[in-house]
């Protein structure tokens, strides 16, 4: 009744066995210490004597330099200790969910976190199935420890809440949703914008991060850019000018083809936009890292991008159709019915990110000029989006 598939058994050369278990992660996670244990637990069942667990996993130092040195682009951790702690309670488990398997009814687990940790449950959808979409208490902000108390006592809709027990932001959120109503502080979001010169420049990466590193100089998960867009507002009134990069995936470093292309067409003068601005900030200072011949530009660039989620981060603006989100997907529907992501090819950045790196490992089914103008489209669609909410607020 139990079967488990190990990754790898090693004769210890005296009749035991070690277990070797393979993880793509930079760290041992509890979970895998369970998953050892079960598989333990079953290699003993069936006469297998396990004298050693250990779990491998990707070194998060290493940095390729040179050919692929396997031996330090691993770890390996012994964790024979914790594996036979967890052994205690694998038989009870076991027993357990085996008697529950024959159940005429579920058990009763009120719904919680823990039905997405560490993985989503199977029957989650099941679950969840009275979880209202809409005006649901997930919009609010920062619940924290709350949101467990709310789901034990099942209060899932914003209109089960007493406002006095949120902070002033969830409040406003509360408000608004319990109301039908728009928040929109015209004199916070005139003041944010008041001091901010153009040309106005509005930025998108697009990255890839391979676990096992490519381009030398880089580790295991680096974001290496390889495309950006670019839309540029010059003086009030004027069209956005567009400009991007798509780098050949040829198996070359696409950041300094990148850089180049960039620089060329970002001026020394101006406001920078980014939405979540954290995310372009940190690449642009990696490549002033990795490329010291342009640290002084991209360190400039790097200081003066200014952040267009601030307005909706701090509540300025909230629509209720936003459901409690701030991302560009759900912010430009109710800024601007003229961009609809839905009707992309490419629906989110991971996406594009491993089109990308099935070209480059030539694992695509498809040519690179087939996906191009579906990769190229959908970078250009974020700081379209951009420009869109920006002239939106400014109006």
């Amino acid at each position: 009744k139990l079967m488990c598939k190990v990754d790898i058994l090693v004769p210890d050369g005296s009749g035991g066995w070690e277990i070797w278990e393979v993880k793509s992660a930079t760290s041992v996670k509890e979970e895998y210490i369970s998953d050892v244990a079960f598989q333990t637990y079953v290699a003993e069942q069936c006469g297998v004597r396990v004298t050693k667990c250990v779990l491998m996993h990707i070194n998060s130092d290493y940095v390729l330099n040179g050919e692929l040195d396997v031996k330090g682009f691993f770890k390996i951790e012994n964790i024979t200790g914790r594996v036979m702690e967890e052994m205690v309670l694998v038989e009870n488990n076991i027993e357990k969910y085996y008697r529950m398997s024959f159940d005429a009814h579920p058990p009763r687990v009120p719904i919680g976190g823990h039905c997405s940790e560490p993985y989503t449950c199977g029957f989650h959808h099941l679950c969840w199935a009275n979880f209202p979409e809409r005006d649901n208490i997930f919009v609010l902000p920062r619940l924290g420890a709350k949101a467990e108390a709310y789901l034990l006592n099942k209060q899932y809709t914003l209109s089960e809440l007493d406002p006095n027990d949120l902070s002033e932001r969830q409040a406003r959120i509360w408000q608004a949703h319990t109301e039908g109503r728009i928040i929109h502080d015209k004199e916070a979001i005139k003041k944010f914008f008041s001091d901010k010169p153009y040309p106005h420049y509005f930025l998108d990466f697009e990255t890839v991060m391979p676990a096992i590193p490519i381009w030398q100089g880089t580790g295991p998960y680096d974001q290496i850019p390889f495309q950006y867009s670019l839309h540029v507002l010059t003086e009030a009134g004027t069209e956005p000018e567009h400009y991007e990069y798509l780098h050949h995936p040829d198996g070359s470093d696409p950041r300094q083809a990148l850089i180049e292309h960039m620089l060329r067409n970002i001026g020394n003068t101006g406001t920078i936009w980014a939405y979540n601005k954290s995310f372009e900030v940190a690449r642009i200072r990696e490549m002033a890292e990795a490329f010291p011949l342009y640290y002084n530009a991209l360190d400039w660039l790097g200081t003066k991008i200014q952040d267009l989620i601030t307005p909706f981060r701090e509540t300025w603006y909230y629509h209720p159709d936003m459901k409690g989100s701030n991302s560009i997907k759900n912010v430009v529907p109710v800024i601007s019915n003229r961009i609809n992501y839905d009707e992309l090819e490419i629906s989110n950045g991971g996406v594009a990110s491993k089109l990308y790196l099935d070209h480059i490992l030539a694992i695509s089914t498809k040519s690179f000029e087939q996906d191009k103008p579906a990769l190229l489209r959908y970078c250009k669609t974020d700081t379209e989006a951009m420009v869109k909410i920006w002239i939106a607020l400014n109006e």
